[in-house]
């Protein structure tokens, strides 16, 4: 949670609407959770929300 998250090397860096960079919230690292049915083995599933006065939510 927090800290700076893996990207692919061609996977540029979220941004929003403005070119402001999103926080990154947390990562998931499939491979290294215990098996989980309907779950992935594998792969990597990153959270980012927009810094504002709302971090994203809608009214």
């Amino acid at each position: 949670m927090g800290g700076k998250p893996w990207l692919p090397p061609e996977m540029p860096y979220p941004q929003d609407e403005d070119g402001n960079d999103y926080l990154f919230l947390a990562q998931i690292n499939w491979a290294q959770m215990p098996r989980l049915d309907g779950y992935p083995a594998s792969g990597l599933t990153s959270f980012f929300v927009k810094e504002d006065d709302t971090f994203g939510l809608m009214d």
